[in-house]
């Protein structure tokens, strides 16, 4: 791994002026942010990864040779990550505050800290409101509807995957209303609503044709197959033999 946050020594922190301090924080945040970003390439490549402004000439992020070097990266910060999304709200900077938890969602999704991943995204999410930016809101609303989907609490994660999907259609975000119905269909089909479930999954098959997402298409088909098999089991038109 390569890159650290460097900083220029400050002994006595009294002398520094707030625009020194605020600038040291934001290249520590604008650090861990990017480092963060190159671990995602490793742990979860499948995912896409959120749009971000250059770190700058003088900020070398942390890289990663493999998978376990982002790994041992990623627990060993795990902790710092938590701190510097915290940091960044109550300094004001918004736009990392809602970024890093929205770069670390594709990590958390894999791993499962319940606790971190909801901290986190409810930091972001507050941040994005702040802002105003409705495309960054939907990310943290889609975050928070897998944590919670994933912890076992449908009702709630099925309250922030419709505000996810409220989001991008104002937006025109084709794409991502077409995931937030995935979504929502997923929690239908572990609620065993199932009729609903179809038809969320029949809607996002509908967008992610007229998109040409064909990964995506190939995944809500085969939850629509998923769906339609439980629906012929509970109506007896399925039998084992």
């Amino acid at each position: 791994m390569n890159g650290e946050p460097s900083a220029a020594p400050s002994p006595d922190r009294h002398e520094e002026s707030p625009e020194s301090r605020e600038a040291a924080l934001r290249r520590v945040l604008v650090w861990y942010l990017h480092s963060a970003d190159a671990a995602q390439t490793w742990i979860n490549s499948q995912e896409a990864h959120i749009p971000l402004d250059p770190p700058g000439d003088d900020l070398t992020p942390a890289s990663f040779a493999d998978y376990e070097e982002a790994m041992r990266w990623y627990e060993a910060e795990r902790g710092n990550l938590l701190a510097a999304t915290r940091a960044a709200e109550e300094a004001g900077l918004d736009v990392i505050a809602w970024q890093l938890p929205a770069v670390l969602r594709s990590v958390h999704m894999l791993l499962n800290p319940f606790e971190e991943w909801l901290a986190m995204s409810r930091i972001g999410l507050r941040a994005a409101r702040r802002l105003g930016d409705r495309a960054a809101e939907a990310e943290l609303l889609e975050s928070l509807g897998m944590a919670c989907t994933q912890s076992h609490r449908l009702s709630e994660g099925a309250e922030y995957h419709q505000g996810a999907l409220a989001a991008r259609r104002e937006t025109g975000d084709r794409l991502g209303e077409a995931l937030s119905l995935n979504d929502i269909g997923l929690i239908h089909l572990r609620g065993r609503r199932l009729e609903a479930a179809k038809d969320q999954f029949e809607q996002a098959a509908a967008r992610f044709q007229e998109l040409g997402a064909a990964q995506w298409q190939a995944v809500v088909t085969s939850n629509l197959a998923e769906v339609t098999y439980e629906l012929g089991a509970d109506r007896g038109g399925f039998r084992l033999r």
